[in-house]
């Protein structure tokens, strides 16, 4: 058994994620190897993004290679349908002091 946990942004439509995981996982089950895959839903609400959960069973000795297949069928998919992987990033601020010196 394999889980792939996987990140999206909270500004995403819930169904169409929903939607799009369940044919990513049709996919994934298609793989070479892959006995079923099976779309979990909503793992967890994290700080950033919502966690939904992909598992699938295959043979222990090609795991490696078929979770990387899997990661890729899961990267081209969310983004034929637009949907993005967030990342974290950081917004910093500059300002000018009253002595004109730059300060954050």
């Amino acid at each position: 058994m394999v889980d792939i946990d996987i990140p999206l942004s909270y500004e995403e439509d819930v169904r169409k994620v929903h939607t799009v995981m369940g044919q990513i996982s049709e996919k994934i089950s298609a793989l070479d190897d892959i006995e079923r895959s099976e779309y979990k839903g909503t793992e967890k609400f994290d700080e950033f993004a919502i966690v939904y959960k992909m598992r699938f069973f295959c043979p222990p000795d090609k795991k490696p290679n078929i979770r990387r297949s899997a990661m890729k069928v899961i990267q081209e998919e969310l983004n034929e349908a637009g949907i993005r992987i967030p990342y974290r990033k950081m917004d910093i601020l500059v300002t000018e002091n009253s002595k004109g010196r730059l300060s954050k």
